[in-house]
């Protein structure tokens, strides 16, 4: 496979989702964290949220609007992920 394009452009086509990574300065329960995202990952403190990529904004307005945000930051999904599900006829 070649790929002749830019990194944006390759994840805006085959990255469906983006990932958010929120801090709580207190305590939230998983059920709450689920309304926004899958989640894989959670502490009470801390969850990895997946996210539809044309959801992003409202997601993250959603976050900070409802939950007691600490810290948040938003990812693209990784290269190798992309490259992976390509081959593997995800995307």
């Amino acid at each position: 496979i070649i790929y002749d394009d830019s990194y944006k452009n390759l994840t805006e086509k085959y990255a469906g989702e983006k990932t958010i990574e929120v801090t709580f300065s207190e305590n939230v329960p998983t059920v709450a964290i689920e309304k926004v995202g899958r989640v894989s990952n959670y502490t009470g403190f801390s969850a990895r949220i997946h996210v539809p990529r044309k959801d992003i904004a409202a997601r993250t307005n959603e976050l900070l609007h409802d939950f007691p945000v600490e810290d948040i930051s938003i990812h693209e999904e990784s290269m190798e992920k992309i490259v992976a599900d390509i081959f593997e006829g995800k995307s």
